[in-house]
Formats: structure tokens, C-alpha cells, sequence
């Protein structure tokens, strides 16, 4: 896995600098900042399943921490997603082995030097495949959304909060709908509005091809 620096009028600062060093495939990184630094998230493979993994940098892009995985040794983790939510770093990821009972979302959370504070939990627990987290940090509380085909082969978008101990805040509210035909809204992504309301970009495919869809949320977010 690599990174690259660039200033505000988008020159590149140095070469690519190499963030990873392991024989297993690196992928899928998920960056955030803070106020002092930043931190990585990442899946790879190294200890034979795949799995989310995580470390911390400089703002130059040295590195603080060792790498040290997030997510349980019995999941086959992927789709990492990584913010710095006022005083911790929150992860969110689901576990994509068809032979799990478990295809739910997890997350847990960790301190500005990446010591564990809450342990992996599951963030979803409905009878269906709940994948392709997205997480906007709201300094006391986090907004995750995420993709789950529980109205049975379709894909729709739900959302719900949580607090910064990742215990839910809100019950599930249904972000778009299924209609006839394939409609598949996934890979949500999440953004402050300027209103206090949070935008939601997905694709879709309910008019046949896949195309990227755009959607609003009324929410009380804190200022």
C-alpha cells in the first residue's frame, strides 16, 4: 500500500511513499486525520483469512504505530471504512464469507494512538446481507449507512446513529427504496450538508444501467 502527498495547489510533495511491507496483498485503504497526524486502515491477508488492519502516521506520513488488525481472527473482513470522530478513530467493516451465519456490519474504536477502546461489535443485526458501510463523524454520535438485501435479492440503503461507544442512538431508517426490477442502491457515501443535513451519493441501477443517484437527509446534526 502506498500514499501521496500533494500541497493545496496539488503538486506532489516527495515520491509515493510505501505505507505497507507484507508478502500478503494490502487493499481497499480507508484514510482520516486528526489534529496531530493521521491513520490507515486497510484488508489484507497475511494471517491467512482476510482481515481489516490498521496504523498510524505522521502528518509527513511516518509511522507511529505497528500494525495491528481490528477485526476478529474468525471473520473474513473487507470493505474497511476509518474517520477520526472528535477524541477516537472509528472503524466500520462486514464480513464477506458466504460460509459465516454472520453477514453483518461491525465496528469498534480506538484511541488517537490506536490503543483499542471498544472491542469489534456488530453494528447491524437483521436476517439480511448487510454490506459497504459508510460512517460521518457528528463529534458525539457517528452516522453509518450501509447497503442490506433484506427485502430479499435487492440491495436498498438504511441508516442509523450510534454514539462514540457505538451503541445505537436511533432505530434503522430506510434510505431508499425497492422497486421492480434491479435496483441494487449500494456503496453509499456519506457528507455534511450546509444546512444540517447530510448528503447520500449511491449507485443504482433501478433504469437499467448503473448509475451514480443522489439523495438528502433531514437530520438535527450538531454544529
Amino acid at each position: 500500500m502506498y500514499a501521496q502527498r500533494v500541497d493545496a495547489e496539488g503538486r506532489l510533495i516527495q515520491p509515493n511513499q510505501r505505507l505497507t511491507r507484507e508478502r500478503s496483498n494490502s487493499e481497499a485503504p480507508s484514510v482520516a486525520v486528526n489534529d496531530t497526524g493521521l491513520a490507515v486502515a486497510w484488508m489484507d491477508g497475511r494471517s491467512g483469512r482476510r482481515a481489516v488492519w490498521f496504523a498510524t502516521f505522521t502528518r509527513g506520513l511516518t509511522r507511529v504505530t505497528v500494525d495491528r488488525q481490528v477485526s476478529p481472527v474468525n471473520q473474513s473482513a473487507v470493505a474497511p471504512q476509518l474517520v477520526w470522530n472528535r477524541d477516537r478513530w472509528m472503524l466500520a467493516w462486514y464480513d464477506d464469507d458466504e460460509a459465516s451465519p454472520d453477514h453483518e456490519l461491525w465496528g469498534a474504536t480506538r484511541d488517537a494512538s490506536g490503543n483499542p477502546l471498544v472491542a469489534p461489535r456488530r453494528l447491524t443485526m437483521d436476517a439480511g446481507f448487510s454490506r459497504y458501510p459508510s460512517l460521518l463523524p457528528l463529534g458525539d454520535r457517528v452516522l453509518v449507512a450501509w447497503a442490506d438485501d433484506r427485502d430479499g435479492a435487492q440491495y436498498s440503503l438504511w441508516a442509523r446513529v450510534f454514539n462514540a461507544d457505538l451503541t445505537p442512538l436511533s432505530a434503522e431508517s430506510r434510505v431508499t427504496r425497492t422497486a421492480m426490477g434491479p435496483t441494487a442502491s449500494v456503496y453509499p457515501s456519506l457528507v455534511r450538508g450546509p444546512e444540517g443535513d447530510v448528503g447520500v451519493l449511491f449507485r443504482d441501477q433501478r433504469e437499467g444501467r448503473i448509475q451514480a443517484w443522489f439523495t438528502r437527509l433531514r437530520c438535527a446534526i450538531p454544529r
